[in-house]
């Protein structure tokens, strides 16, 4: 205890004695004014009078020693608790297990010599000061300053489970500690530890008013002796400490030691380092494995894709096996076989309800990069830690694979892009005054973060072959789909394992099917299921009839084998007699659930009430969940700490990580699904309501990390009003990561939840209009128009109920463009006009513009060029009245796309050419690629070939220039197209099979359709019938998927053909037919005169001359109408053709035909016509 002086006080935070006219404690550096000892009063009021709340008959704190404050500033507030609702008890001590450390410091005679004693007494109290705060960090006790030494225990009052783990981890920190407060001060410092785990005796008295704590014993003893024989920097450890964490340190073995006190030698370790993080220990190290049996296949197999990786290649691996089977275990065991070796590994995981939170198995991937604790625990990530643990990564420099030695290339040190930073901070919902994706569209910054992601997998990558491991991937939300296709894409010549563990059931096609190797995990033999019940009991003597039964209940199941036992254990129907097990009652009274499910319900069935009632509120929570969250929903005042306990003890759950906060995890997910099946909904409502509040007291400061989990409690619990409030604001984040399906699903629920809330009709309304506007405009993009028009005419409702004319004008545009994609073409210019009117009349221009923009889509779409072309006049005039440059540019590639569907190619190359200039002026170099296409396309409608030819291969040129996949693929296709019409099938082969080739790389599903309907011709063109055929129909197929209508009528007009090739002319006719219907219905009016020829044909294969002429006059008439002299060439030879067999002469129109044919330069036509 600190003895009284009247020169000195005693600081309130920290407990030390310092000058009484100190104003801020040298120890702590909190204020020590008259106002801060008052502020540490309070709250050391307020910590007392929290730990003794649940103590019965406890009065009321008003004043807390000195000692007890300097444990509130240094002592978590769970071992708060524990000392002091333990001290009075404790006061003739307690025996229990502890980890005991001591830690040193090196050369202290010397240094005090060198630095004098009141410089050294200041340094002593800086290392003091951090040794606590780390020992604190673990959970530890400080139990006395001995000079230079520090002496901590871990395991009292309240043990952990993994103390001899945290005494390690603080020996290590406070080596590191100690040699950075050296480097500041300049000079070398070190430390030397010894740590020992045994029974003492624990004590905790109040001495004199104030809290003392001691423990004695002989681990105290021998931890003492080996920092005597630690040398400078080292951590030296009993057996019994490296026995417990031999697969969480590097250790090596020292030679048997004789210490003072012990008659034999003792068997001493040095820890060299620390192979795994904290809170990220796998579970299998915190608890007993029984020997994996019967998956040998498996082993040899992920160890092959393993040897694979190393060399270079990147590898796909999918276990798939129904739950309870044993997917994280075999991950396990070949974590375990590949530990040692140069891989890095990373796990991501789902949940059950994260299927629409975007990107969430890569965030718990993305944490374990940055060494980060699990998202529910640990302070906030801020911007400089997010710095600080990303430069890290890139810090380290890529090592060079098998293949890169033998062509002695090594890799250079990675640089780190600023988009990566930004993508994470996004991710983490970290809040940066500045993050300038924010400023992209939601698209662009999606884009931007899959780039990002690249790079940071291919540095990890680059610098050691990596395992990623993607656990229970059946939940993965669609965006972590997306980006992990991404990434195998862009990954496949690295060295990557990409390991995927999921149930049955996942309809996904990953790429590269030829590097994937899928393991069907199936149930166990009988052989080994046999094995494995030896291994369960600890003996191969096992009844025969009792063997029999559970190898006829369980089928193989491992999981199921194991609770099995753990039944027939726990109702007391066996015991262990000697080496063997022996039934205690008949063989027929035992009565053993059918299902893996029963056998779990009746253990849960089996716990006293409330440690039962513990488990069930741990349920609700998830698979995984805190001690805090726990502890604020159960409704168990006391011993919760001793429940849990008792669970784990029952291997119902797990401890999963203890720093920085106490995580618990169910042994398997079918555990939490049986016991949260257990609740009545009554009580499920109760405690997801509960959860969903303390989250939001939990994570005050950081609620955006966790609105879409917070938003699933209020829902489950039936809190409307808040699940409406959450649901809206988790879709609000959906949308700005361009996560549409879950955005759409979470206005889905934020609609339905409003509509259950107790509120006024008004607030209903305007929360419902919010809802169904922003869904409107989703499903629209999602491609869902029938649901998106539903949502928007119930907006247009409320809208004019609230006589909300702004929201109304943006219902009704959203209806127009929604009706479009329907087909509904009359529909969504009734819209348009009446929102144009509404825009007139409260005089906003650039809605005007916007309404105009619109009409001139679809009057081009319905043929209607003159009105299009009026309206896009007025975009224009718009654009060039605001000055906006990038509007202007848009406008003009409008008019001119339009100019070039009405004939007009002279104004449509102007205008393109004008547009052109723009976007070079803004450096939109995306933007470039697309007009030179738009360019390259309008001399082909003008069979200026050559022309077109330099402009496609121009854009093609700055797309590989500024690796813009899509303009580039796009490009080729354009090349392809050009090369099919010019009739030169071997230049269209060549090019298609570029396309084809960099298509495996980055995939685009309407690039790919069309690909495949032009790759179609080339078959027919090389008299490959079948090929031909199977083209189009792929072709199809994914336009059907995307209901990409233009590409659905190009695989139709083939269809026609190669029906014609074969003969087949009457079907030939019905599918021209329908080509027509098509054409009608979606004013498709591109393909006209092409369908219309068709038609012609066909009527001509049926010796129909009359109608095939007709047919083909039309023809003409429209090819001449949209100014396209190709199409014109070929309905003038059909229309030829037509006369001819009518027997007249057809002299003047091959003639016409002819003309136009060299014009364009259409080798196959010309060849036709001989």
């Amino acid at each position: 205890m600190i003895k009284n002086n009247p020169d000195t006080k005693v600081c309130p935070w920290c407990g030390e004695e310092i000058k009484k006219k100190a104003i801020i404690c040298r120890f702590c550096f909190q204020d020590v004014t008259q106002a801060g000892i008052e502020a540490a009063q309070r709250m050391a009021d307020g910590a007392a009078q929290a730990a003794v709340a649940e103590t019965e008959g406890a009065p009321a704190a008003s004043t807390i020693e000195p000692s007890v404050a300097r444990l509130t500033r240094f002592v978590p507030k769970t071992l708060i608790e524990g000392i002091v609702s333990s001290a009075d008890t404790m006061e003739e001590g307690e025996r229990r297990p502890i980890a005991v450390l001591f830690s040193d410091l090196s050369g202290f005679t010397s240094l005090t010599e060198h630095l004098g004693a009141e410089r050294m007494s200041d340094l002593l109290d800086e290392i003091y000061a951090s040794s606590r705060e780390i020992i604190a960090r673990y959970d530890g006790v400080v139990e006395k300053f001995i000079g230079d030494a520090v002496m901590a225990i871990f395991g009292a009052p309240i043990a952990h489970g993994d103390d001899p783990e945290r005494a390690i981890r603080s020996a290590f920190d406070i080596r590191d500690a100690v040699r950075h407060i050296g480097q500041q001060h300049g000079f070398k410092l070190d430390t030397h530890a010894g740590i020992a785990y045994g029974e003492v005796v624990f004590k905790a008295s109040k001495d004199g008013g104030g809290l003392d704590v001691r423990s004695i014993g002989d681990a105290v003893n021998l931890a003492s002796r080996l920092q005597g024989k630690a040398a400078d920097g080292e951590i030296v450890a009993d057996h019994r400490i490296f026995r417990q964490t031999k697969n969480i340190f590097s250790w090596e073995s020292l030679e048997d030691v004789s210490v003072k006190g012990k008659k034999h030698a003792v068997s001493i370790h040095k820890a060299k380092g620390i192979k795994k993080q904290f809170a990220k220990v796998i579970l299998g190290e915190r608890m007993e494995l029984f020997t994996l049996v019967g998956r040998e296949r498996e082993m040899a197999l992920l160890n092959n894709a393993a040897d694979k990786t190393s060399k270079g290649k990147g590898n796909i691996v999918i276990v798939q096996g129904d739950a309870g089977v044993g997917k994280s275990r075999l991950i396990y065991e070949f974590y375990q076989t590949i530990k040692n070796r140069d891989f890095f590994w990373h796990t991501g995981r789902c949940l059950s309800f994260g299927t629409n939170i975007p990107f969430f198995t890569f965030i718990t991937m993305l944490r374990s990069f940055l060494y980060l604790p699990r998202e529910m625990s640990g302070p906030p990530l801020n911007e400089s830690l997010l710095r600080e643990r990303l430069d890290r990564i890139f810090e380290k420099t890529a090592k060079p694979s098998d293949s890169t030695r033998k062509k002695n290339r090594i890799s250079k040190k990675a640089k780190q892009t600023p988009d990566v930073f930004y993508s994470l901070a996004i991710l983490f919902s970290v809040d940066l005054k500045n993050n300038p994706l924010l400023e992209l569209s939601p698209r662009d910054r999606r884009q931007k973060i899959f780039d990002s992601m690249t790079d940071l997998f291919s540095h990890l990558a680059s610098c050691s072959p990596s395992i990623f491991v993607f656990e229970d991937f059946h939940w993965a939300d669609a965006e972590s789909l997306d980006l992990l296709d991404h990434l195998m894409i862009e990954l496949a010549d690295k060295p990557a394992m990409f390991l995927i563990a999921l149930r049955p059931g996942l309809e996904h096609e990953f790429p590269h099917p030829e590097k994937t190797q899928l393991i069907k995990l199936e149930e166990l033999s009988e052989k080994d299921s046999r094995e494995l019940i030896a291994e369960i009991m600890g003996t191969k003597s096992v009844p025969m009839d009792l063997r029999n039964l559970i190898l006829q209940k369980t089928e193989g199941n491992p999981f199921y084998i194991e609770e099995v036992i753990l039944e027939l254990q726990e109702k007391g129907l066996i015991e262990k007699k000697g080496k063997s097990y022996q039934l205690k009652t008949k063989i027929e009274k035992i009565s053993i659930p059918d299902t893996v499910e029963g056998v779990v319900l009746a253990r849960i069935d089996r716990l006293e009430r409330k440690v039962k009632q513990v488990l069930q509120c741990a349920s609700v929570i998830g698979q995984e969940f805190r001690y805090h969250t726990l502890a604020q929903i159960a409704e168990v005042n006391k011993n919760l700490q001793n429940y849990l306990i008792s669970l784990v003890d029952g291997e119902y759950i797990l401890e999963e990580t203890a720093i920085p906060e106490l995580m618990y995890i169910f042994k398997h997910i079918i555990l939490r699904d049986v016991t949260y099946g257990t609740l009545l909904d009554k009580r499920k409502c109760f405690f997801h309501a509960r959860v969903a509040n303390a989250l939001e007291n939990l994570f005050e400061d950081r609620i955006e990390e966790f609105v879409e989990i917070i938003a699933h409690h209020y829902e489950r619990g039936t809190i409307w009003d808040k699940a409406a409030y959450y649901l809206e604001r988790a879709a609000i984040k959906c949308e700005m990561l361009y996560a549409q399906r879950a955005a759409a699903d979470y206005w889905e629920r934020q609609i339905a939840s409003v509509e259950k809330m107790e509120t006024s009709e008004m607030e209903r309304r305007i929360l419902r209009l919010r809802g169904n506007l922003r869904l409107g405009e989703l499903c629209r993009r999602l491609g869902r128009p029938q649901r998106g028009i539903t949502a928007l005419l119930e907006a247009l409702e409320d809208a004019e109920e609230l006589q909300q004319t702004p929201d109304k004008l943006q219902v009704l545009r959203r209806l127009a463009e929604v009706n479009r994609l329907a087909g509904n073409m009359d529909k969504a210019l009734n819209y348009i006009n009446e929102a144009l009117a509404i825009a007139r009349k409260i005089k906003n221009a650039a809605e005007i513009a916007a309404c105009y923009n619109f009409i001139s889509h679809i009057e081009r779409w319905r043929g209607n060029f003159h009105e299009a072309k009026n309206a896009t006049e007025q975009v224009l005039a718009f654009a060039k009245s605001t000055g906006d440059r990038q509007k202007h540019y848009q406008a003009l590639n409008h008019y001119a796309i339009i100019c070039m569907y009405f004939g007009d190619s002279k104004t449509a190359h102007e205008s393109f050419l004008h547009a052109l200039a723009l976007t070079r002026e803004l450096g939109k170099k995306n933007e470039e690629v697309q007009i030179l296409l738009n360019i390259g396309i309008n001399h082909l409608r003008c069979g200026e070939c050559e022309q077109a030819k330099i402009r496609f291969n121009e854009g093609l040129a700055l797309a590989e220039k500024i690796e813009f996949e899509q303009g580039a693929e796009l490009c080729l296709l354009a090349i392809t197209d050009l090369a099919l019409k010019c009739g030169d099938i071997k230049s269209a082969a060549n090019v298609s099979k570029r396309l084809f080739l960099r298509m495996k790389e980055a995939f685009f599903s309407d690039i790919m359709a069309m690909a495949a309907s032009n790759q179609g011709r080339i078959y027919l063109a090389q008299g490959d019938i079948k090929k031909a055929k199977s083209s189009m129909e792929d072709a199809y197929a994914i336009a059907r998927a995307d209901e990409n209508y233009a590409v659905i009528i190009d695989a139709l007009c083939l269809k026609t053909e190669l029906l014609l090739a074969e003969g087949q002319n009457e079907h030939a006719l019905a599918a021209a037919k329908e080509l027509m219907s098509l054409i009608d219905a979606h004013k498709e009016l591109e393909f006209l005169s092409t369908a219309q020829a068709l038609n012609a044909r066909c009527h001509l294969a049926l010796d129909n001359p009359a109608e095939a002429a007709k047919w083909a006059e039309k023809a003409v008439e429209a090819a001449q109408r949209s100014g396209i002299p190709r199409d014109e060439a070929w309905a003038t030879y059909i229309l030829a053709q037509c006369v001819a067999a009518a027997k007249q002469p057809e002299t003047q129109k091959l003639a016409q035909a002819k003309k136009l044919a060299m014009r364009v330069m259409d080798k196959a036509l010309l060849k036709l016509i001989g």
